[in-house]
């Protein structure tokens, strides 16, 4: 074989070589790349979860300190012997 020949089938393994070498490194670049998404991913939940725990607590009891305030029947009845008064004085 001349060293032409042998240059020439050198450079044909080293391509199909590289093509596999490439798909293995996208793979890899791939793999690696979502690996650290769900990293960041977990890191995120765990972060965020506690947080929207004691969100979802502050205003559930906001909520039930304030019903008792604004929902009180009282405040419904003077506003309506208020509403029944009016509409007496404006009928006459």
């Amino acid at each position: 074989m001349a060293f032409s020949q042998k240059k020439a089938v050198i450079i044909e393994q080293i391509k199909s070589n590289l093509k596999f070498v490439l798909v293995g490194v996208a793979v890899l670049a791939f793999l690696t790349f979502g690996f650290i998404v769900a990293i960041g991913v977990i890191t995120l939940l765990i972060i965020a979860i506690p947080i929207l725990r004691f969100w979802n607590t502050y205003k559930m009891n906001k909520a039930r300190n304030n019903s008792g305030k604004s929902r009180d029947i009282d405040d419904f009845i003077d506003v309506d012997y208020e509403i029944i008064e009016h509409t007496k004085k404006r009928k006459k």
